[in-house]
């Protein structure tokens, strides 16, 4: 509809996807409706939050549409402080007319989060009333739908109820700045929930009667939750989503009806004809509402030391003085000769970038990460030696921010802090994951509290595969139907819906052949990139130099715990000049501090902490070891493909581990980049520079272009760039803007022209450049994380026991890490042993040059259990005997299922008893422990003092151990691993011969590939297909590495359901069905049978394996014996091994062929001691 002369209208009562699950509509889509129905101002009044506030404010001002802020309140009945039904609550919108209005808006919606949550944030008249004075210099308040107070009183026929109401409102804002709202949307108070049977209409009678009495102005509103008519068919499975329901449950919640879209002015004229002044008022007010965000000015906060100086001055002090220190490191490293050149190098640079940093004013920056990194480094918490591009600043350097040498690496300044292009510098930065928070307590101490310091949000969007699955689940399908179509979507980062159906083709047959999946893509599409969850930024904290509410409003998750964060997300926080700054939390620094910690107390080193200082970066067997790619829980090197690399490699320098990790990506394999390194490296391929100039820029990559400070120092050399136009130049590179590109070619090829190079020459190199910046990498990021990956080898080469007990430790939450370190341990001799009460600690140790598990490993032995059995061991030296631990512990906090925890996991095997002795006498154990603390308590000396009346030793019934593998069974209960033993360790030979793959290694698989692997049921859920009603089954598949996700569909399952539910060693022939980003890995079953089955239907030759030593008339005696009590027809051979090494294998007569089933291998075990056995 065309609107009349004279009728404008805005719409003050409009919600986006921000009011989470709730409503549709992104700011961008909605400025543009707005600016397309010709609407000069708009408002954004999302429920209890201005999560969309800058962006809905920046999409409005690119459309010409002036915004306006504000927000739907959720009020509470009584106080916020007490709980309520949800339906008590009333609404209430508030727009903002000013700075005034924003700031006391912001309060009110942070303290709805902060004090005021009951399933929702809510604040309270107390609220409304502390801030009255803002609230009537800048808001304007309107009734709120149906579920406003005023309204709701109407519905209930409550005129002097509603009447006082609307007065008290009117009383905080002050006359003019309250309205009533009139709506028309087929809602009645009966479907509000309200009580009462009036409808819309009526009750906008009593609002216009109300308005009459009492002279408080109307307005109309459309409570708008989505941009188009056409979008309530999608508003509605939003709704079903954040209220669990399907769109087929009769009883669900729905809205009255598809009229919640922003309409035009015809229409809402049409709508509330004889209401033209209500109509009018909404332009009236949104003319009177003209705040405005304040961009480009920082708010930095005070460095608490200025005493009286600049910042400026401050940094300079600090920055000069760090260099001293750092100078004598550096001397003596140097050639005398070239000291004086290599001195005033490093006092040029660092006075070069004081100034651009005093120039740009981030001077106050530098001076707060300073400050909480050296408050760390003073309180022994581990720091990384860099991350990102602040590694190129010697500045940084100097303050011991970061930890790695600039120079000598050739990284640049300019990458990090870019004097053409000011935008704040970003030190992003890795503490201990273990103690990260207390960094992040400390900044709320120095610099102001809750109010001032906090966290940033974040916010998860529908995306394409995740949209599909929640779409699916509102229409009722089943988790397999969905997954198979969420699978077809193709693995590209930020593919959308309509971008998957273009490339997959099963996707669109999929689509052709089932309506259902049609329309399953069809509401994906609809709903595809609403924002669906807020979350917590996993590493930004905002620092401000005030209130952060004068800035931007707070919210806080329903939990207990849960921090605060801005409600603005890290883009739109930093746009409005609050400063973030990024603590992230490492595992690796953790590890190395745990190590490094260990070692020292052993006497094998004498550091606190690992820096450059402390050991040689060429140390011959750390690369040898490298070469051999013997990197498993070495950072960043572990992957199996990292490890080929590094074999071909065979890394020589630290300047190779700088650039493996800039190799070692999609983008430069692609191109073959890491080939062409390989084989320059090795002179089996001629190094070549695209021009003799640039040999010092790319002799330590082999002519290769790794990393983007090459193609900035390329563009200083050739085309006359200042470095800092250089990065300029990289930049537009790696966005690829055609008109920025053009632009910057000609400007490199007159550079190029006056420095006397050939244009043909500049072309190519320009060419050469824009290829391998899509590809190159920041090389400053990885010279301080190859620091990292070069500290982990160090460990590992020089200190393996204490380098597998810190990894164990960090990555004891991980059964399949874990199993898999400890398989790679072995390999090192390194043995690991299980948990002991005299040896082992909290975490895992070294004894020895072994590995002890800590008692953190069992479950069900929590911190305070460990704690009274670690001080009851120092209190009295050591656990002599079991009664002497039952004697000693707090029964209150080392009780029954602790004691069964330690018993089952061998922790007790010192102590002289069978676990299932120990088991056997639990109530036993626990009502002597009982007893003799309460003798302790009187005053008794008991069993250790030589009298009291207890001084009978502690007996138990000694009982045969455990079978083997009920041993193993009750050790993994507690561990949730074996350690002692392996159910497959009988089956080595069978495992070696049968398979193709582990779980360890399956993840560098490709989806679809086949594979056989070896291993047991760990759980199996069963469920009931919803088409066909037949069974299946998830199973959790372990082998002796870790574990997998086996899917077992109904037709297997029929056939292999006997086999999963043994507890037998099975083989399992399956496809790759899914190898997630994360290495997270899926099998669909094809084939399951028992290994022993296995290995006697396919086992060709049976050989028995000892060494010459061990060969003796009895051993021959015994064998011969075992052979006739196991005849069949599988051939046995005898493999010998001699003093010298040399193996021998001897064919025995045909009268010897054996049955190779599982109990000649057990009689084999039981007569030889251990596994003699192997199959082919």
């Amino acid at each position: 509809m065309t609107p009349a002369a004279g009728q404008s209208f805005t719409h003050l009562h409009l919600k986006s996807q921000y009011s989470l699950l709730g409503a549709l509509g992104s700011p961008k889509k909605i400025a543009s409706r707005a600016a397309e129905l010709g609407m000069k101002h708009l408002a954004l009044t999302d429920e209890m939050n201005l999560f969309g506030a800058v962006e809905f404010y920046k999409a409005c001002k690119d459309q010409g549409v002036q915004p306006i802020l504000g927000a739907e309140l959720i009020v509470a009945p009584g106080s916020r402080l007490e709980k309520n039904r949800a339906r008590d609550n009333f609404r209430l919108v508030a727009l903002v007319r000013n700075e005034a209005g924003y700031v006391a808006l912001n309060h009110l919606v942070s303290e709805g989060y902060l004090s005021g949550r009951h399933y929702v944030p809510r604040i309270d008249r107390d609220l409304l009333q502390e801030h009255r004075d803002k609230l009537q210099e800048g808001v304007v308040l309107l009734s709120g739908d149906l579920r406003g107070q005023v309204p709701r009183l109407l519905a209930q026929e409550r005129y002097d109820d509603a009447r006082e109401a609307a007065l008290w409102l009117q009383s905080l804002v002050g006359e003019g700045n309250f309205y009533f709202e009139l709506m028309d949307l087929g809602w009645g108070a009966t479907q509000a929930g309200l009580g009462g049977e009036a409808d819309q209409r009526v009750i906008n009678e009593r609002l216009r009667k109300l308005s009459a009495e009492t002279g408080i102005p109307l307005v109309v509103t459309n409570n708008v939750h989505y941009v188009r008519s056409e979008d309530a068919f999608f508003h509605e499975v939003q709704l079903c989503l954040g209220m669990t329901n399907t769109l087929e449950d009769e009883f669900r919640f729905r809205f009255p009806s598809d009229q919640f879209f922003m309409k035009d002015a015809a229409t809402m004229y049409a709508l509330f004809e004889g209401d033209e002044e209500a109509l009018a008022n909404t332009v009236a007010i949104a003319e009177r509402c003209s705040f405005d965000f304040e961009f480009g000015n920082y708010r930095f906060p005070l460095y608490p030391r200025l005493e009286g100086r600049t910042p400026e001055v401050v940094l300079g002090e600090l920055a000069r003085e760090g260099l001293e220190k750092r100078l004598q490191v550096v001397h003596g490293r140097t050639e005398e000769a070239d000291w004086p050149e290599t001195e005033a190098t490093y006092r040029a640079r660092l006075e070069e970038e004081l100034q651009i940093i005093e120039q740009m004013g981030f001077a106050a920056y530098f001076l707060i990460v300073y400050d909480f990194i050296s408050w760390a480094q003073k309180q022994d918490i581990p720091v990384g030696p860099g991350r990102g591009s602040g590694a190129g600043s010697l500045v940084l350097y100097s303050l011991r921010i970061t930890d790695i040498d600039p120079i000598p690496y050739k990284l640049l300044f300019e990458r990090f802090l870019n004097p053409e292009r000011v935008s704040m510098p970003d030190v992003d930065v890795d503490f201990c994951q273990d103690r990260r928070g207390e960094v992040i307590d400390y900044v709320n101490e120095a610099y102001g509290g809750e109010t001032r310091v906090t966290q940033i949000i974040t916010f998860g969007k529908m995306l394409a595969k995740g949209v599909l699955r929640d779409a699916g689940r509102v229409m009722g399908l089943s988790f397999g139907e969905v997954d198979r179509i969420a699978k077809l979507i193709p693995e590209q980062l930020g593919i959308t819906l309509q971008e998957a159906v273009a490339k997959e083709d099963r996707l669109v047959k999929a689509m052709e052949e089932d309506p259902k999946i049609a329309r399953l893509v069809e509401i994906g599409m609809g709903l595809e990139g609403t924002t669906r969850h807020a979350s917590v930024h996993a590493a930004g904290v905002v620092i401000a130099d005030d209130d952060l509410r004068r800035y931007c409003p707070l919210y806080k998750g329903s939990g207990d715990t849960d921090p605060s964060v801005t409600q603005f997300d890290m883009k739109w926080a930093e746009s409005i000049g609050l400063i973030k700054f990024d603590f992230l939390g490492l595992k690796t620094l953790t590890m190395v501090k745990n190590a490094i910690d260990m070692a020292r107390e052993a006497g094998k080193c004498d550091w606190d902490f690992f820096s450059f200082n402390n050991v040689a970066l060429d140390d011959e067997g750390v690369y040898e070891m490298l070469t051999r790619g013997d990197t498993l829980g070495v950072f960043q090197l572990e992957s199996s493909g990292m490890r080929e690399l590094l074999r071909g490699l065979k890394p020589t320098r630290f300047e190779d581990i700088i650039a493996v990790a800039a190799l070692y990506r999609p983008g430069p394999m692609g191109m073959g980049m890491h080939n062409t390194f390989v084989e320059c490296k090795h002179g089996r391929q001629q190094v070549r520079y695209p021009h003799p100039s640039l040999r010092p820029v790319l002799e330590d990559t082999y002519g290769v272009i790794v990393f983007q400070e090459q193609v900035m120092q390329i563009a200083q050399i050739m085309g006359g760039y200042s470095l800092g136009e250089a990065d300029l130049l990289r930049r537009a590179m790696g966005k690829k803007k055609k008109e920025e590109m053009d632009r910057q070619q000609v400007r490199f090829l007159e550079g190029a022209q006056a420095n006397g190079i050939e244009e043909k020459v500049a072309v190519e190199v320009f060419e050469l450049m824009a290829e391998f910046a899509k590809y190159g990498f920041n090389k400053s990021h990885t010279a301080a994380y190859g620091f990292i990956a070069y500290q982990t080898a160090w460990l590992k080469h020089h200190l393996p026991a204490e380098f597998f007990a810190a990894l164990l430790t960090i990555e004891s939450s991980n059964t399949d890490k874990v199993l898999l370190y400890m398989d790679d341990a072995r390999r090192h001799d390194i043995e690991v042993l299980p948990p002991d009460l005299n040896e082992s600690q909290l975490k895992f140790t070294v004894v020895g040059e072994k590995v002890r598990f800590g008692l953190s490993a069992v479950k069900g032995v929590g911190d305070s259990a460990i704690a009274a059995i670690l001080e009851a061991r120092s209190e009295c030296g050591g656990f002599d005997t079991l009664d002497q631990f039952i004697g000693a512990i707090d029964p209150g906090r080392v009780n029954r299922s602790v004691i069964e925890a330690l018993a089952k996991c061998g922790a007790f095997d010192s102590l002289g008893h069978t676990r299932s002795s120990l088991l056997s006498s639990l109530d036993l154990l626990v009502e002597a422990g009982k007893r003799m603390a309460r003798d302790r308590d009187s005053g008794q000396v008991g069993l250790f003092g030589g009298g009291g009346s207890n001084s009978a030793r502690l007996k138990i019934p000694e009982e045969p151990e455990w079978p083997q593998r009920e041993l193993l069974a009750r050790e993994k209960e507690a561990l949730g691993l074996y350690i002692t033993g392996h159910p497959m360790s009988a089956f080595a030979s069978e495992v070696e011969s049968f398979t193709s793959a582990t779980s360890a290694d399956l993840h560098e698989r490709r989806a679809g590939a086949e594979v056989c692997l070896a291993g047991m049921v760990g759980t199996l859920r069963e469920v009931v297909t919803k088409s066909k009603g037949q069974r299946m089954a998830f199973v959790l598949f372990e082998d002796m590495l870790g574990s997998v996700e086996l899917i077992v569909f109904p037709k297997v399952y029929e056939k292999a359901e006997v086999w999963l539910k043994t507890e037998e060693p099975l083989l399992v022939k399956a496809k790759i069905e899914e190898v997630t980003g994360e290495g997270v890995v899926k099998l669909i079953a094809e084939s399951v049978e028992l290994l022993a089955s296995v290995r006697e239907s396919q086992t060709r030759e049976v050989y028995f394996e000892f060494s010459t030593e061990e060969v003796t008339a009895d051993l021959l005696e015994n064998l011969k014996q075992l052979l006739e009590a196991s005849a069949g027809s599988t051939p046995v051979k005898l493999k010998l091994m001699t003093e010298q090494g040399v193996r021998v294998v001897l064919a025995l007569p045909e009268t010897f062929s054996v049955h190779p089933g599982q109990e000649m291998v057990e009689r084999a075990e039981t007569l030889f001691g251990r596994t003699v056995t192997a199959f082919r």
